[in-house]
């Protein structure tokens, strides 16, 4: 390529600013959501691939009969894994959860008190597993021992500021001695867990509670029933891990107590897999989806063609005035092959220009899109040696691709035209590439923007659906550690005593009106517990989600009873022999009705009752399930939760004086409170985060669009600039000559709808299979995103159209 072609690509953009401003513009914001979603993509893939070892590492999945499944399994397995399978070279277990902790000297006025929700209480094979980087200290080992702790650098600092911790001492859950043994750095952001504070497996026994931790340590070889630890396997190398999973019956049929064999399903899942490829509950963090990590590659490759087909669509228009140069040059000589250099020599200033505005562009959005993603992703990533082969490939590309088809047209004009300036006419109808390329963008930005509609309307359909209970004035705070299973949660006599006294003194408090305790607060789910009930076809217990509540739990959070009667403590047995379950289970019970329902016996896992009450059918676990069977027992030691109803009135006043009987009460404890209501919108901020996502790259398409669309009607006026003269010579108006060049965006925009439609109708029905509760994909969302697309496509082009269908005769036909 000659330095002249340079130069005079250089002169063509100087010259044609308008032109080369909405290219530019275009190709920027293309490129950059394309490179953009491109670093998210790469690091929804790359989680855990920093790992040693990773392809040799795996977790253990419990596979309930229920047809759920879970990342805790039961503490016996995985000791047992090393010896009974060969392929197992060694495994860890780690029990999460959080508690307070504070520096000693601090105590009494609880200064540096914290609620760390990352806990990891390991086995001391597990940094063989995950071998972690000390800052300062000695790493952790085989050689850990209890009451030794290790901590990451942000509770370091947070603590001890810039002082050595190692060696201080905390205070866990307020009566535990443990001493710093080192600092860690904290796992990168890509990996499917992080740990605050890391501890040695056994000690968690210490921290529930000497009578429960004593019991729970006696019994822990034979704890097949309460699945509270993730487990991680290293198999030796070239093992199979499928030879692992066929043998996984005989270890249960084996090791595990007689009565609980029934049920015991497992299998590996390789730690690779986990972010993208988890369908398991109890995650140690919210987990990715593969189908978003597709989604949002296609729409990399949309937000990229895009602008790469309204440059073409713009080279082309533009091109419709060089005629004369072309035809002049074909007349002296110049062959395809000059004429081709030449267009692209013009193309690759304008992709380079743009590229570099692109980088830009993602310079200023990162911070954005890692606010919207929840991520720390860096834009030095793009120095990544496939990304930067990737990028120069798509400069390349788009450089050819606007600057070879518009050299080919005008090349191939017969060189009298070319003089005559009549390239646009000689061209007429014959030109479809371009209608098909408007047809595109405008039903890629449909789809995007109906997209966008459908995500908002079923979130805001999810927000709003009723839960068959009222969790708005609704606090709750955590007694215990925050693991689903509630090992820590052992409520013995003394702990009764000092909630009596809790909830006594909060009743006194103006703006309360009631309080309740319970293992966890109402609509995050319930722990599966095996079930026998009358009438049962065989004596095979079934996984039966069970809610830990005291007597009053119903009437705070106000789910409504159909039938019998609520718990009642001056009774004093219902909490031995009295359950409480919803419609659902009456049905899937085989027991009719609610009334026919009460009296019939159940036993929980050895625990026999009788149905006392029947709830109406209420969602307490994520609207992503539908309602399942569930009951509901007093079962104190599993409390792990206050929940408190509060007025709205003067609320800040009296959360301050909750927190205030709440640490007189328990001053080793942190008061954290949460608003259910809050708590349970969180539920479906993936949801959220993609509606907001997907309306950021859909608004950016429609800006591409709107300059295709504008480039449409540039075309059209200077393909049809002629006919327009005699029109107006012949008395034609003003709305005329408008509707003559909106014909045919108008057109090509009806057949970008009929396109997108279906496609959005597919893809939507697909997406909301996934929800047990969805709304419908109802008219709306086509009428609306229509309106906003067509609305903003002639807004763009009226311009244009309104200045051309203005000009005067003598203008248009001056050249004839």
């Amino acid at each position: 390529m000659s330095t002249l072609n340079l130069r005079v690509a250089w002169r063509r953009v100087r010259r044609q600013k308008a032109f080369a401003t909405i290219n530019i513009l275009g190709l920027a914001l293309g490129m950059a959501a394309c490179l953009l979603i491109v670093l998210f993509v790469q690091d929804e893939l790359s989680y855990d691939t920093h790992l040693e070892d990773v392809d040799q590492l795996y977790r253990v999945t419990y596979h309930s009969t229920s047809g759920n499944s879970y990342a805790r399994i039961p503490p016996p397995i995985g000791p047992r894994m090393p010896e009974f399978f060969g392929e197992v070279e060694e495994s860890a277990r780690a029990f999460t959860g959080s508690m307070s902790l504070a520096v000693p000297a601090t105590l009494p006025g609880q200064a540096d008190a914290t609620f760390e929700e990352n806990v990891w209480f390991v086995d001391s094979t597990f940094a063989d597993l995950f071998p972690m980087e000390v800052v300062r200290g000695v790493a952790p080992s085989r050689a850990m021992q209890p009451f030794q702790l290790w901590i990451n650098e942000d509770v370091a600092e947070r603590f001890f500021g810039i002082d050595n911790p190692v060696g201080r001492t905390v205070q866990m859950s307020g009566d535990y001695t443990y001493t710093i043994m080192g600092v860690v750095r904290d796992f990168p952001p890509n990996t499917h867990f992080h740990i605050d504070v890391l501890a040695r497996y056994d000690d968690m026994f210490r921290v529930m509670g000497e009578q429960t931790g004593t019991f729970m340590q006696n019994n822990l070889a034979q704890n097949w029933v309460i699945s509270h630890s993730y487990t991680y396997a290293k198999l030796r190398p070239g093992a199979d891990p499928a030879a692992v999973d066929a043998r996984f019956a005989d270890l249960v049929e084996t090791q595990a107590p007689e009565q609980l064999r029934v049920g015991q399903s497992f299998s590996l899942m390789p730690v690779s897999d986990i972010h993208l490829h988890s369908d398991t509950f109890l995650e140690p963090e919210p987990q990715g989806d593969m189908a978003n990590v597709y989604l949002f590659s296609l729409i990399a490759a949309l937000t990229l063609l895009l602008p790469c087909f309204n440059f073409i669509n713009l080279a082309t228009a533009q091109s419709m005035g060089r005629t004369a140069e072309v035809g002049v040059r074909k007349a002296i000589g110049a062959q395809r092959g000059e004429l081709f250099r030449q267009f692209f020599s013009e193309s690759m200033w304008i992709v380079g220009v743009a590229f570099v505005l692109a980088i830009g562009l993602v310079l200023i959005g990162l911070p954005y899109l890692n606010t919207l993603t929840q991520k720390e992703l860096s834009a030095l990533a793009l120095l990544d040696p496939v990304i930067m082969a990737g990028a120069v490939a798509v400069y390349l590309l788009t450089s050819l691709l606007g600057g070879s088809y518009p050299a080919w047209l005008i090349a191939k004009t017969n060189i009298v035209m070319a003089l005559r300036g009549r390239i646009a006419q000689a061209m007429g109808r014959r030109f479809t590439l371009r209608r098909v390329l408007v047809v595109m963008q405008f039903a890629i930005s449909l789809v995007l923007l109906a997209s966008t509609f459908l995500i908002y309307k079923q979130v805001n359909f999810l927000t709003s659906q009723s839960l068959g209970y009222e969790p708005e004035g609704v606090v709750a705070a955590a007694l215990y550690s925050s693991n689903m299973n509630n090992l820590f949660t052992s409520v013995d006599g003394e702990m009764r005593s000092r909630l009596n006294t809790l909830e006594a003194q909060l009743a006194d408090v103006p703006g309360v009106t009631g309080t309740t305790l319970s293992r966890s607060a109402l609509g995050l789910g319930a722990v599966s517990r095996g079930t026998t009930y009358e009438d049962q076809a065989n004596d095979t217990p079934i996984f039966v989600p069970a809610l830990s509540v005291d007597y009053d739990f119903l009437e705070v959070y106000r789910v409504e009873l159909v039938a019998g009667r609520t718990f009642d403590q001056a009774r004093g047995t219902d909490h031995t022999d009295a359950f409480i379950v919803n419609e659902t289970a009456v049905q899937r019970f085989g027991w009719g009705s609610p009334e026919a329902a009460l009296g019939k016996q159940i036993n929980v896992e050895g625990k026999e009752g009788v149905v006392i009450g029947v709830t109406r059918d209420f969602n307490y676990a994520n609207l992503r399930r539908g309602v399942e069977p569930a009951l509901f027992e007093v079962n104190v030691p599993a409390f792990r939760t206050l929940s408190v109803r509060v007025a709205t009135s003067n609320l800040t006043e009296t959360l301050e004086q909750v927190g205030a009987v709440w640490t007189e009460v328990f001053p080793e404890r942190t008061f954290a409170p949460v608003f259910v209501d809050e708590q349970l919108a969180t539920q479906y901020e993936n949801e959220e985060r993609l509606a907001q996502l997907v309306r950021v790259f859909a608004v950016l398409a429609i800006i591409v669009s709107c300059l295709g669309a504008y480039g449409l009607v540039l075309f059209n006026v200077r393909r049809r600039q002629r006919e327009i003269g005699v029109r107006k010579v012949l008395g034609a108006s003003l709305v005329s000559v408008l509707g003559l060049l909106y014909r045919e965006m108008a057109l090509l925009f009806g057949i970008g709808v009929v396109v997108a439609v279906p496609l959005v109708y597919a893809a939507g029905q697909f997406w909301l299979e996934s929800y047990a509760y969805r709304t419908g994909i109802g008219a709306d969302v086509f009428v609306w995103s229509t309106l906003v697309l067509l609305t903003l496509a002639a807004l763009t082009v009226s311009y244009q159209s309104l200045r051309a269908a203005r000009l005067k005769p003598v203008d248009c036909l001056r050249d004839d």
